[in-house]
């Protein structure tokens, strides 16, 4: 394994568990996650600029991704 690999799964571990430490802190456990969710919305736009465009092709994968996140992070 790589170096930069291995970086990216340590630092996507800590963030996770930062993710959910807040949660589960929060007073209002909806009101937190809901601030955290739409906390990634401007980190995105910013990403997109960066990014070449979709295929049209991977809109279903990504729409059921989508649905899956949202249900993992509600539940």
């Amino acid at each position: 394994m790589s170096l930069t690999v291995f970086i990216s799964v340590i630092l996507a571990a800590f963030l996770h568990a930062v993710w959910n430490a807040m949660v589960k802190k929060g007073d209002n456990k909806y009101v937190t996650l809901t601030a955290i969710v739409l906390g990634h919305v401007p980190i995105a736009i910013i990403v997109i600029f960066f990014t070449p465009l979709i295929s049209v092709q991977s809109l279903p994968y990504i729409i059921i991704s989508s649905i899956f996140l949202t249900g993992y992070e509600w539940c």
